[in-house]
């Protein structure tokens, strides 16, 4: 992932089990990490995932970006 500076926003689109939206935050905390996808089983999973290891993610429903409140600085999946 390139360098981004102190709090900027990065989004993963279809997270499922919140893998990669969970380690991007547990590596660059300076981050805010944010995550979404369609399926309600999923975001439960990635919510359960993040909160067993303590990872400041926001998950939200949303089908790729449909319901994206945000403008990001990166997008990962």
């Amino acid at each position: 992932m390139l360098p981004l500076p102190d709090n900027a926003r990065v989004l993963d689109v279809g997270t499922g089990s919140g893998a990669i939206a969970i380690t991007a935050e547990l590596e660059m905390p300076h981050l805010r990490t944010e995550a979404c996808d369609i399926s309600p089983e999923a975001l439960e999973t990635a919510t359960h995932n993040a909160e067993r290891l303590g990872a400041r993610v926001h998950f939200f429903a949303s089908d790729l970006l449909g319901k994206a409140e945000h403008t990001y600085d990166a997008i990962i999946a």
